[in-house]
């Protein structure tokens, strides 16, 4: 099964929803021939999937040769957290330590750029950060605050790429990802040969906050986009932790809103601490 579904994936026979049911069709004792029938593949696809031990074989070599290593929903190391997506990605691909997520993980939501309280309020959990992972997106400029933060004070990373790790965006953050799978893991959920593209955006919020147990909103207002990163993690069922802020400020009206509609409050680090023990 594990083979299948990498050749699958590698091959972008279709999208998250048809992997999932490609794998349904095969634990029903569909047989290949009956499941290219029923996706109406073409020939060249159909002699891949029945040819799939030798094409996993080969497409292993590739990645092997970029030091890319393969994660399955089948693996071991495959985090339960991700299992709250709608339709969990089935294979990622990834450079670096794969046993970080096996640590409590812990996302920020916040403005491209940090304001001197957000910078206050992560000087204030460093404690309770200590042991545990930061899940940041190379996509958003507040990452390269929170990366080297996590350096500088011994807190492990994890980079998620919103493109496959021959199509590097941004190019700005070329040295961050190069430098990230050295000390941490970088992932992605795409086969090589995938560019960044906008209307992947949503998803890509989906899965940073599927590898997250926690998901922090250091700051944004009510119109930022980064908000809709708190509520993906409410619809996973996520802890969400927010610091109060100032009324009168717009870049904190969108996490003063969350706490009204039942976020936890963020006002000590024991408040962080309490979510990471309750999370999974």
């Amino acid at each position: 099964m594990r083979e299948l579904v990498i050749v699958f994936w590698h091959y972008q026979m279709g999208n998250d929803k048809d992997m999932h049911l490609f794998i349904e069709l095969l634990m029903k004792n569909f047989s290949i021939e009956e499941v290219c029938h029923y996706f109406n593949f073409s020939m060249k696809q159909h002699d891949q999937l029945c040819a799939y031990r030798q094409e996993y074989r080969d497409i292993k070599k590739i990645y092997d040769t970029q030091s890319i290593r393969l994660l399955t929903f089948f693996d071991d190391h495959y985090p339960e957290s991700l299992k709250a997506m709608h339709f969990p990605p089935l294979v990622l691909s990834y450079k670096g330590n794969i046993g970080l997520l096996s640590h409590k993980r812990i996302t920020f939501v916040a403005e491209n750029e940090l304001s001197f309280y957000a910078e206050q309020v992560i000087d204030d959990m460093v404690s309770t950060l200590k042991g545990k992972t930061i899940v940041a997106s190379i996509l958003f400029d507040s990452t390269r605050y929170l990366y080297d933060y996590a350096n500088k004070n011994g807190i492990r990373s994890i980079l998620v790429l919103g493109s496959s790790f021959d199509k590097q965006y941004p190019l700005k953050h070329l040295f961050l990802e190069n430098h990230a799978y050295k000390t941490g893991l970088v992932i992605c959920e795409y086969p090589l040969n995938v560019p960044f593209r906008k209307t992947s955006l949503l998803r890509h919020r989906q899965l940073l906050v599927g590898l997250s147990s926690v998901v922090c909103v250091l700051e944004c207002s009510k119109k930022s986009s980064h908000l809709l990163n708190a509520y993906v993690a409410l619809e996973q069922n996520k802890e969400v932790v927010v610091p109060p802020h100032n009324l009168f400020e717009d870049f904190g009206n969108g996490g003063n809103s969350l706490i009204q509609e039942g976020a936890r409050i963020y006002l000590c680090a024991t408040d962080l601490q309490e979510a990471l023990d309750d999370a999974y």
